[in-house]
């Protein structure tokens, strides 16, 4: 079970002279200080940009990272709850809504959630010709009106909000961030500090196709404007973050001693594959493997263990690990997470990655494991740069930890990459004499890419078949206090209580690629249907479907507010199987109760973030719940 702790450190005076109390009233500081820095409560108020969503990135999550890199431990309160790989944050943010619906709120939102911090980052969702700077500023005004009646002591963030291209929708931004930061200092109040977001933002770098929301890296600039004020503002203090690794192609380690020793006596082999869509994609790296394995050993067989599932990293992976890779016991486990992790904590990565180690080890001592490494349009300046990313570099410590042999399967498509020879993104059509590593800088073409990966996992795998004497491999101590090792996914049935109008479908499973992994489903489109879980522990989830009929859900646990979780994005054009866990909560036992949102969401809105086109609404006029399994 995850446990997050803090230290206290008892101070003994035994004499009492005056440098035992110097020294006495020294150490009292630095504890309040200790104490202090561990503790941030942050509201972030907002719009779409503030809560993230599909195909786009929320910049609380990358504030999260920062602050826990420094040493903090913040809480990031609001009545809405947003998931972004693996991590959960609470927050006060409305897709497309105003500065003034948050006005209107405020008060209920202020007084369920007194945040001693407050990020407010609100302008968009009007249009150049309602001229709206007026109605905007006054927004302003009383949002902050109201936070400091309720608490005088809060300190109220007020952002200059990004600008967007997607004119001439926006072209009041410039003007309004102007009047903002007129306007706070009008009120010369200390408490209250104006941000400008503009800093270091570009939307025609930073934003996505829509040219208005965040990518990664615009999320990542608009956290770091945010973490500069705090420093500034005193309310916190940077550190150096985790320090990245440098690249190396191949580290054997203990190798595949087991493996190796049972190809050569001919027997049949299973070998799984846990990872995510590179993983999962026909025709790639892992087709082309089990290819050459079987022409280098034609005397054996080898069965496949599918376990990828596209766009999940390894929390679930560690959720699922049961289920879809020990029950086959298989004699080789790939585990590849790399890119899908890459904007987790170094942490958590370290967390679930040891977790699935160690349940792997202890369902069978003699299972090799191997880290694989992928990469994606993100991380090339740092692979160019000689080091690996925050997700690599993470796994790496676990692998030395327990000596695992892990291979960077994409380097010398870096290098390919670096030296003009490859280009990482593209069509087809364009410069057709250069080779194209992938369509979109993250899945690899069968032909190329993917022929590159299985390279170099072909020829770093023949390195270690002369390393065969078996071995029943031992569990050293954690690495990591809060790592998955007890993480798992149980049947509703076996957990779940059921009220209200349920069925089990597999319209949505059935002659889909996860169908084997997830057959069939509870459904319920009535809004007065709920399942309740008891449980015991720190993280909760669940396994489900997203697609064009499914909606928001509200999630209950103990007395706590409900938590709005939304299960369809930009991507819901299709069905496909997904997740969320939460990470935040107390240890001990605890209830949840999920069923639908009243609140209807607007998938117009949302679709329309990846310009996506639609003929027939038809299938999105449905709100239904999907749910296969509950993650812990």
């Amino acid at each position: 079970m995850n446990k997050r702790m803090l230290t206290n450190t008892r101070y003994i005076y035994l004499f009492l002279t005056w440098s035992i109390l110097l020294a006495g009233c020294a150490a009292r500081l630095a504890q309040q200080s200790t104490e202090k820095k561990h503790d941030l409560e942050i509201l972030g108020l907002g719009d779409s940009i503030t809560e993230g969503g599909p195909g786009f990135f929320s910049y609380l999550f990358t504030l999260d990272s920062l602050l826990k890199q420094s040493g903090y431990h913040p809480r990031f309160v609001g009545p809405k709850t947003s998931i972004q790989s693996g991590d959960t944050l609470r927050h006060a943010a409305f897709s497309g809504m105003t500065a003034e619906f948050i006005a209107k709120k405020i008060d209920s939102i202020y007084r369920a959630y007194p945040a001693k911090l407050v990020l407010l980052h609100s302008g968009h969702n009007h249009f150049a010709e309602e001229k709206p700077v007026a109605g905007i500023l006054n927004a302003h005004r009383t949002i902050i009106a109201t936070i400091k009646k309720i608490n005088p002591s809060a300190k109220v963030f007020v952002a200059g909000v990004v600008t967007a291209g997607k004119l001439p929708k926006y072209e009041y931004i410039p003007a309004l961030d102007d009047a903002l930061r007129n306007m706070v200092d009008s009120l010369k109040d200390p408490s209250v500090v104006y941000v400008d977001q503009r800093n270091n933002w570009n939307w025609s770098i930073h934003a996505i196709s829509d040219k208005v929301h965040p990518n990664r890296e615009g999320a990542r600039i608009i956290a770091e404007n945010w973490f500069r004020a705090l420093a500034v503002s005193k309310q916190v203090q940077p550190a150096q973050p985790d320090s990245l690794l440098p690249v190396k192609a191949f580290a054997p380690r203990g190798g595949l001693p087991n493996f190796f020793s049972k190809l050569n006596s001919g027997k049949p082999m299973k070998i799984a594959f846990l990872g995510g869509s590179i993983t999962r994609a026909g025709g790639g790296y892992r087709d082309q493997i089990i290819e050459k394995l079987m022409d280098q050993y034609p005397k054996t067989t080898f069965q496949e263990v599918m376990a990828a599932v596209s766009g999940t990293g390894s929390d679930f992976g560690a959720c699922r690990l049961k289920q879809h890779v020990t029950d086959h016991r298989p004699d080789l486990v790939f585990v590849e997470f790399a890119v899908n992790d890459n904007r987790w904590r170094m942490k958590l990565v370290r967390e679930t990655m040891e977790g699935i180690v160690r349940q792997l080890w202890n369902a069978d001592p003699e299972m090799d494991i191997c880290f694989v490494y992928t990469f994606s349009a993100e991380n090339l300046p740092t692979l160019q740069a000689g080091k690996f990313p925050a997700s690599v570099s993470a796994m790496e410590q676990v692998a030395n930890h327990y000596g695992i042999p892990s291979i960077h399967m994409g380097l010398d498509v870096v290098n390919e990459i670096t030296r003009g020879r490859m280009r990482i993104s593209g069509k087809k059509e364009e410069h057709a004499d250069i080779p194209l590593f992938s369509l979109d800088g993250v899945h690899p073409l069968p032909q190329t890419g993917h022929k590159m990966y299985t390279a170099a996992l072909d020829k770093y795998l023949m390195q270690m078949k002369e390393k065969r004497t078996p071995v029943k491999h031992t569990l050293p101590g954690a690495l990591e206090a809060g790592n998955w090792e007890n993480a798992g996914m149980v049947s509703l049935e076996a957990q779940g209580k059921f009220s209200g109008n349920w069925g089990t479908t597999d319209s949505v499973t059935l002659g889909k690629e996860y169908y084997s992994l997830m057959r069939t489903v509870y459904a319920t489109a009535s809004p007065e249907a709920t399942l309740t879980v008891n449980f015991e522990g720190t993280r909760f989830g669940l396994a489900d479907i997203m697609g064009p009929g499914t909606s928001a859900i509200e999630l209950t646990i103990d007395q706590q507010p409900p938590r709005v979780i939304s299960r369809f994005d930009a991507f819901s054009t299709y069905y496909r199987l997904n997740y969320f866990i939460l990470t935040d909560l107390a240890p001990g036992k605890h209830t949840a109760t999920i069923r639908l949102s009243p609140a209807p969401l607007n998938k117009a809105a949302i679709l329309e973030t990846r310009n996506v086109v639609v003929k027939d609404w038809a299938p999105y006029e449905k709100n239904v719940l999907y749910v296969g399994g509950i993650l812990y």
